[in-house]
């Protein structure tokens, strides 16, 4: 029962919203363009519900 609270909680668009100014802040920090590549495909794919 509280897993599956967990499980929705963690599928809201608010989640995913922190979760992917996280995975930016951290993307900026780097000096390659891969992860930044990548944080632009998770991102599409993450809102695109």
């Amino acid at each position: 029962m509280i897993s599956s609270f967990i499980l929705r909680f963690l599928a809201t668009k608010l989640v995913k919203k922190i979760v992917l100014t996280l995975l930016k802040e951290m993307a900026k920090r780097t000096d390659n363009k891969i992860d930044d590549a990548i944080v632009a495909i998770v991102e599409k794919e993450a809102l695109n519900d």
